[in-house]
């Protein structure tokens, strides 16, 4: 590339050269025919600089297909690592899920047994939890509840002993 500069200007040199040498030495010549000896030899140093201006064309050329093709090739490096990242983070966040999912939906299943115990009339059935969550709240809650049941029918049963006695 810097020869075919240093090309286009050598020829201008030489073309301001022979200007000034028609000028100066033969200041009494026929400007006319001086003007046809500066035409002839811009014109030969014109098809020589238009040579050396297509060959520079030709190395722009070879480097934007370069710069292109390593463009092209940064790009898709570039989608292929984004695509991995998205990936990771759709994994990362259905793992998320899994796990917020999970700690919720077992305390849950084993709430659901004891109160289906409950139901069927086991009092002495306790929920163990140890969270202090809204999970954890209702465990508690569970609990105290089944307490009370228990109060009110340990109540109930002395009432009725009581009253079997006083019937009899």
């Amino acid at each position: 590339e810097q020869k075919i500069i240093d090309a286009v200007v050598e020829g201008g040199d030489i073309t301001f050269g022979l200007w000034r040498a028609i000028t100066n030495e033969a200041p009494d010549s026929n400007p006319i025919q001086g003007m046809a000896i500066l035409t002839a030899e811009v014109s030969n140093h014109q098809w020589g600089l238009l040579d050396n201006l297509d060959e520079l064309v030709q190395v722009e050329r070879r480097q934007v297909e370069e710069t292109m093709s390593q463009a092209l090739k940064d790009y898709e490096r570039t989608k292929t690592v984004m695509a991995m990242v998205n990936i990771l983070a759709i994994g990362a966040g259905l793992f998320s899920v899994a796990a917020v999912t999970a700690s919720i939906v077992s305390p849950l299943h084993e709430i659901t047994q004891k109160v289906d115990k409950i139901a069927a009339g086991d009092f002495t059935t306790r929920i163990d939890l140890d969270q202090q969550d809204e999970v954890g709240r209702l465990a508690k809650h569970i609990n105290r509840m089944v307490e009370k049941l228990n109060a009110n029918e340990e109540e109930l049963e002395k009432y009725r002993y009581h009253l079997e006695e006083l019937i009899e």
